[in-house]
């Protein structure tokens, strides 16, 4: 089943619908998570399907427990990201989908953003200490990072929107 899920996930003309079925139907991880990101940097697929591909790649790739040096050999030199697209919650103004906590840092990827504020794709990333996004950035970019950034853990990995899977 899986991997006629992933077939169909693969395909360029699948609507979104039948996507997040394909997805729903995904079972026990068995793909390396290079398949996910080889779909989040292509960009002959639509930002939405990419979308959907980064999403997946943090949902089944990325554990509590792991830290930034681990996140950044599965996610490379991402495409789809930019260092403008990386911040830090700050004052609480909603809800986020992990805890908050003195101690930590909440990262924000800001996924392919559109270019309208309701057309936000989240991915929060709740880490061990206190960690500058500048520095995570140069981290993903494969330049000298702080030791504390490298070492971080990630404790908590949550959605915006919540994803229907």
């Amino acid at each position: 089943m899986a991997s006629s899920a992933l077939q169909l996930i693969v395909d360029k003309t699948v609507t979104e619908t039948q996507l997040v079925q394909a997805i729903k139907q995904l079972g026990p991880v068995t793909e390396p998570p290079g398949f996910w990101t080889a779909l989040a940097e292509d960009e002959t697929y639509s930002r939405l399907h990419r979308r959907h591909c980064v999403f997946q790649l943090f949902a089944r790739h990325v554990r509590p427990g792991m830290t930034l040096t681990s996140l950044v050999h599965i996610l490379g030199k991402p495409s789809w990201l930019s260092e403008h697209d990386i911040t830090v919650v700050g004052d609480l103004g909603g809800h986020i989908p992990v805890g908050l906590s003195d101690d930590n840092t909440v990262l924000v990827l800001d996924i392919l953003p559109g270019t309208a504020p309701p057309d936000r794709w989240l991915v929060y990333l709740s880490v061990r200490g206190r960690i500058d996004p500048g520095d995570f950035w140069r981290l993903l970019q494969g330049a000298e990072a702080d030791r504390n950034t490298r070492a971080a853990v990630i404790l908590e990995v949550g959605f915006s929107p919540p994803p229907d899977w």
